[in-house]
């Protein structure tokens, strides 16, 4: 066993003349010729390689930054971000002409103000064209811009001043007048204060269609002791008396009470429900 360690010892030393040569062979891994540290590059190679790939996509980054800014610099100044034209969809009682001039947008105005600021739009439309529900703003052809709106539906013909005004169904009034109403749509008289006639198209729009349908008009008839009180004059040529704060409920049972009349009459829902013909009263 001590033979063993001893050649095993002794294999492993080394004489003073190899020990010499191993300090020479890795001083001339970190040096050259001429006794100067070689770079980290030459002793690895692959680090060269990697440092060339590093500074060109460096390289690539700064240009390509440089070119986008340069893009969008030249589109800025250019035509294609100018408004060229202005196109209006989606009207029905206002001419497109409205439109555009209540929107406030004009040609060579910057698309990006036409495209980014929509909210502001739609309230510029709605203080000049209240009827005006919703706005939604496109481009086509890179720089036409679209306007695209949606009205509310008619409550109606409002009469004053000896002229009807549209009336819509959020409870604004049209600056447009018209001599005639047009369409099926019910006229309404007398009601000089916007709060009570808000309050009558609220009631209005709750009944069903085929119920406003047979409306021909609608009068404001307060009493010294109702001033809810309204006359409605149906198209079957019957009178119906009723309250603006209830008037939504109360002409639900309009069908129902007209079926049983066998001739026309009133229909009185001020109080209770009930009707009786033009020559009587019961």
């Amino acid at each position: 066993m001590s033979k063993n360690k001893f050649f095993k010892k002794k294999k492993t030393e080394l004489t003073p003349w190899e020990a010499l040569q191993g300090k020479k062979e890795k001083k001339s891994k970190r040096f050259d010729f001429f006794g100067n540290p070689k770079m980290i590059s030459d002793r690895l190679p692959k680090l060269k390689k990697y440092q060339h790939h590093v500074l060109r996509q460096k390289l690539i980054i700064i240009v390509g930054s440089f070119l986008v800014i340069g893009l969008v610099a030249l589109y800025f100044v250019s035509p294609l971000s100018k408004v060229q034209t202005i196109n209006v969809s989606g009207e029905k009682t206002v001419s497109k002409q409205q439109v555009e001039n209540a929107s406030n947008l004009h040609t060579n105005d910057p698309l990006s103000r036409a495209l980014f600021n929509k909210k502001k739009t739609l309230r510029e439309i709605k203080k000049e064209l209240p009827q005006v529900k919703s706005l939604t703003i496109s481009h086509d052809k890179w720089n036409d811009v679209k306007l695209s709106i949606v009205e509310y539906d008619l409550a109606g013909y409002v009469y004053k001043n000896k002229a009807y005004y549209q009336l819509f169904l959020n409870g604004a009034v049209g600056a447009s007048t018209f001599k005639q109403p047009v369409g099926n749509y019910p006229t309404y008289s007398k009601f000089d204060q916007p709060t009570i006639l808000q309050s009558m198209v609220a009631q209005y729009r709750k009944i069903p269609l085929k119920i406003r349908n047979g409306i021909s008009e609608i009068d404001y008839q307060p009493s010294k002791v109702n001033n809810q009180r309204i006359y409605i004059y149906m198209n079957d040529r019957n009178k119906v008396i009723a309250n603006i704060d209830n008037f939504a409920d109360k002409m639900a049972f309009y069908p129902s009470i007209s079926s049983k009349m066998k001739e026309k009459g009133v229909v009185d829902l001020e109080v209770g429900a009930y009707s009786y013909p033009y020559n009587k009263k019961s």
